[in-house]
């Protein structure tokens, strides 16, 4: 249902996700054409980044006077493989979007909408293989992603999927950045594995305590310590910062 004051979003395309008790923000997802067109611009940036890499390679052997051959086949292969696997990773893990998908106005956030970190961006850009197989069956490359997008509510491809990401629009009207723990808090804290397997739920809900616990109280961060007890082994303060190191080794691995 569409609002009838122009320029108005789309209602039924908004979703309330609640990041703290009280608060609420929308998230407006983004579906495959406008994900596309971004893909297509990203495309053409990093195939310009290619074009610049290789005049500069070969003017660089001119000056040294030596020839290309296979070592300049080599660097273009490895420029090749850096550009194309962690042009995402580094936009996307640092600013939360690429250039494509910046001029479209688009991000990648957490399905809880905060933003995405630097294991959430590995893992789902490494998947974009998947999406794109050609082979896989018999479809045409690319189409595996936009059938995923197409058949999940909030458009996500198989890498969002796995990486509990989703690509919204970021002039849907909100913004939200979750307060940092302190400094001297957070350089207390010991990243560590968990000492059972997690399901991704309780993953998901260990990450959303170490993004929410700025938001907190003491008291409140250690009464919901208090009941992951048979987690943790520990209770009160001891209890929150095994909490947090837990988490923040699932977030940042």
């Amino acid at each position: 249902m569409e609002s009838r004051m122009t320029g108005e979003l789309k209602i039924d395309t908004l979703q309330s996700v609640e990041v703290a008790e009280g608060v609420d923000i929308l998230l407006r997802p983004a579906g495959p054409l406008p994900r596309a067109y971004a893909y297509v611009l990203d495309a053409l940036i990093r195939t310009g980044i290619m074009i610049l890499l290789g005049i500069l390679l070969t003017l660089g052997a001119a000056v040294l006077g030596v020839e290309m051959g296979k070592l300049g086949i080599g660097l273009g292969l490895l420029a090749y493989f850096l550009i194309e696997w962690g042009y995402y990773v580094i936009c996307e893990a640092v600013w939360g979007t690429s250039l494509g998908k910046k001029a479209f106005k688009l991000k990648v956030v957490r399905t809880s909408g905060v933003p995405i970190g630097w294991g959430a961006a590995v893992l789902r850009n490494l998947l974009r293989t998947v999406d794109g197989m050609p082979w896989a069956m018999m479809c045409p490359s690319g189409l595996i992603g936009i059938a995923s997008c197409v058949m999940t509510r909030k458009f996500q491809r198989i890498g969002d999927l796995l990486a509990d990401t989703v690509v919204v629009y970021s002039s849907a009207g909100w913004e939200y950045t979750p307060p940092e723990l302190s400094p001297a808090a957070r350089a207390l804290l010991q990243p560590q594995p968990p000492p059972i397997a997690l399901s991704r739920e309780e993953q998901q809900a260990l990450v959303l305590y170490l993004e929410r616990a700025g938001l907190w109280s003491e008291g409140r961060k250690e009464e919901l310590a208090n009941h992951l007890q048979p987690l943790t082994g520990l209770t009160g303060r001891p209890g929150v910062e095994q909490i947090l190191g837990h988490a923040l080794w699932l977030r940042d691995s």
